[in-house]
């Protein structure tokens, strides 16, 4: 995997299942309550009621994107804006949480529900792109000999990533507070740029095409050489 004409399509599944989980959408959906807590406060059961509905947005989103969006768009321009996106919600929930902290009164503010819908507009960016789509995009960019072995490295990383930012993010809430929005804001500003830069386009394309010298680094020769 790491011979000329593989190295840079592992480097490739590995960075794109870290930025992945870089979005930040896979830790809010395991502190949902906790991140919640920072835009509406802590009133009686609110924030594990926003969870619940913050997994049912997943849900619709990603069935809509994957039923009448993900193969009539392209991989590249699609992972890109949705990052473009998602850093647009993160960074503008992190100054109004900056500027307008969660009140201790029990009741839920005019500025507690427009973050709430920064974030349900962030999931959706997010199971609009980065949520479903590194799957197929991963499976494309490796020819059939490698493809197991590549996404297998891909999915490795992914869940070391995931165990990373599951590890860290409570402590981030904790000393971060607001920040913790801007910070993944600009990892997703960050994701934005490599997608766009560093991503080639698989939509539509064959393995040849993709096997090219100027797609992912390889000539034909060397991803069709035998084991």
């Amino acid at each position: 995997m790491l011979q000329k004409g593989n190295a840079n399509r592992t480097l490739t599944a590995i960075a794109v299942f870290a930025a992945q989980q870089a979005t930040g959408a896979t830790a809010f959906a395991i502190f949902g309550p906790q991140y919640f807590q920072l835009l509406v406060g802590k009133h009686g059961n609110t924030d594990l009621l926003l969870t619940a509905i913050f997994g049912a947005v997943k849900v619709v989103a990603c069935a809509i994107f994957v039923v009448f969006i993900a193969e009539r768009v392209s991989r590249k321009g699609i992972l890109a804006g949705g990052a473009l996106a998602m850093a647009t919600c993160q960074i503008t929930t992190a100054l109004v949480v900056k500027t307008h902290p969660a009140p201790e009164d029990p009741h839920v503010t005019s500025t507690g529900i427009v973050t709430i819908a920064l974030i349900y507009l962030f999931v959706v960016a997010y199971n609009f792109s980065w949520g479903p789509l590194p799957w197929p995009y991963v499976s494309e960019i490796f020819p059939a000999r490698t493809r197991e072995a590549g996404i297998s490295i891909a999915v490795a990383t992914q869940w070391a990533f995931n165990f990373i930012f599951s590890l860290t993010t409570p402590y981030m809430i904790k000393t971060l507070g607001w920040g913790t929005f801007l910070l993944w804001g600009l990892f997703d500003l960050v994701i934005a740029g490599y997608s766009w830069l560093g991503l080639v386009e698989t939509q539509g394309k064959s393995l040849e095409e993709i096997s090219c010298p100027d797609h992912i680094g390889a000539s034909t020769e060397d991803t069709d050489k035998s084991p």
